[in-house]
């Protein structure tokens, strides 16, 4: 794909192929089984919140948002990232910040700035502040602070342009894909207007009364069907969809970088008129990261003195001492296909969900994975 960014031949064509976005009203709805599903994550992160210390809980919620804040910068590609390096990261384990600066110039700048936005999310969460335009543009601001321009293709060719932070795009942003034609996002003349109307949405009672899935997805694909900024929308976007986990469970969204197909792929599905696609995604980025700060949780309860030890010797322990089976549900509508049993020891089983495995194994899972297995250890 292709930004454009100048007027070169086509652009008003792609101007009159905006459709905008629906009224929260025409977006979709969460199943009975589905608001089930998401209870049943929400109590248990609930229970195991009123049995952590204060600094456990700090903890947990430090982790997911710092795995939000790096691998929202390498899902647009600024860097790139694999979920070692992420959970390092996050975790800030040992030589964190040389392994940072190690994937390249810049990448830790970028990475602080998208801290610090979430951390403004956060605060205005907690403070139940109301979601407006210059908040949005202040947010932008703060997550683009260290990049300084943007790479577009003009009508005379590629060129590194600077980035307006915190204001909207004076030039039109529509994507032309390899068939030669055009995504398009709103025309600059609209995006004051199509701005207005999402910030009327997100206010009306309907919307206030609405399940944190709902919100949070519908706030996020509208905003990045209007695209107001030059750049970085899609790190605004998912930064503002944050908002809503946050007030409802005090947790960000969680997209991991190689959960970018198909995040894209609900997106398109979307822009098709199916919005299922979208909030069945962040129904489950969502139980994830409930799952993500139960797993940190259950992690900060080990002293540091046993961590250490359990580094040292998991590799050599995980097959010599652990007894684990595998069992496959005979119930095809129980959401958990399979339940990892250690055998002979009182540690809970782990539940797991099929779109964990397939078609592979999610961050998410490998997190908690991690977790179970050093609790087994402990023992």
């Amino acid at each position: 794909m292709v930004r454009m960014s100048s007027e070169p031949f086509g652009i008003a064509q792609a101007n009159l192929l905006y459709k905008g976005f629906p009224d929260f009203s025409a977006w979709g709805e969460l199943t009975s089984s589905d608001i089930d599903l998401w209870n049943r994550f929400a109590v248990n992160l609930s229970q195991r919140r009123q049995s952590a210390s204060p600094e456990a809980l700090r903890t947990g919620v430090e982790v997911a948002v710092r795995a939000a804040a790096l691998d929202t910068g390498a899902l647009e590609g600024l860097y790139t990232v694999d979920r070692g390096f992420t959970m390092t990261v996050a975790l800030q384990s040992l030589a964190w910040e040389q392994a940072i600066e190690e994937r390249g110039a810049g990448v830790r700048e970028l990475f602080e700035a998208q801290l610090e936005a979430y951390e403004l999310v956060l605060d205005a969460a907690t403070r139940n502040q109301p979601i407006s335009e210059a908040w949005i543009r202040a947010l932008h601001e703060k997550l683009c602070a260290p990049q300084r321009t943007y790479r577009v293709l003009t009508d005379v060719g590629w060129q590194e342009q600077e980035l307006p932070k915190g204001r909207y795009k004076t030039r039109p942003n529509h994507v032309r894909l390899s068939d030669g034609t055009f995504h398009a996002y709103a025309p600059v003349d609209q995006v004051a207007e199509e701005m207005h109307r999402l910030i009327d949405q997100i206010r009306t009672p309907e919307f206030e009364a609405a399940h944190p899935v709902l919100q949070a997805s519908y706030c996020h694909y509208a905003f990045v069907v209007i695209h107001p900024f030059a750049d970085g929308n899609g790190r605004v976007a998912r930064a503002l969809a944050s908002t809503f986990f946050y007030r409802a469970q005090s947790i960000p969204l969680v997209i991991f970088s190689n959960q970018r197909l198909a995040y894209l792929e609900a997106l398109q599905a979307a822009d098709l008129g199916d919005s299922r696609a979208v909030i069945s995604f962040f129904r489950d980025r969502g139980i994830d990261t409930m799952q993500f700060v139960v797993e940190s949780l259950s992690s900060t309860a080990l002293s540091q003195q046993e961590l250490e030890a359990l580094a040292d010797r998991l590799h050599r322990e995980i097959q010599e001492n652990l007894n684990v089976r595998v069992l496959v549900t005979e119930d095809r509508t129980n959401p958990f296909a399979f339940l990892v049993e250690a055998i002979d020891s009182p540690e809970p089983p782990l539940e797991v969900r099929l779109e964990d495995v397939h078609p592979e194994l999610t961050p998410a899972l490998k997190m908690r994975l991690a977790g179970w297995t050093q609790r087994l250890l402990s023992r």
